[in-house]
């Protein structure tokens, strides 16, 4: 668990794979906890914790994550039908749900000018 942290710091613009909690303070308001969510080259996973859940929903829906939790951790949270995708530089391409299974067909379309036996 890391405290008092500055936004200048690595921990908080990197991408650090845990255990570990980062926490820093900010001024309450809605739009930066925003901007310092946003303040990052990386958007993997995001939380929103809050009383308010119509605020934290509103919230999470400006985030730049590829799945942001509202009171969860998207990660423990998500149906597997939810694609999981990273935005930014966080990841290329993605997995789950049907778009993310799409990505692992290539389509074809046979043509013909008389009708063709296309058994599979």
């Amino acid at each position: 668990v890391l405290t008092d942290l500055k936004q200048e710091m690595l921990i908080q613009r990197e991408e650090t794979f845990g255990p570990v909690v980062a926490i820093a303070s900010f001024d309450g308001s809605d739009e930066e906890a925003i901007r310092l969510s946003n303040d990052s080259q990386y958007g993997l996973s995001a939380s929103v914790y809050s009383k308010d859940l119509p605020r934290a929903t509103r919230i999470s829906q400006r985030i730049r994550a590829g799945q942001v939790g509202v009171n969860a951790y998207p990660m423990m949270s998500a149906d597997a039908s939810c694609p999981w995708v990273g935005q930014k530089g966080s990841g290329f391409g993605y997995h789950s749900g049907p778009d993310g299974w799409r990505q692992f067909s290539v389509p074809q379309s046979i043509v013909g000018t008389e009708a063709l036996d296309v058994t599979v």
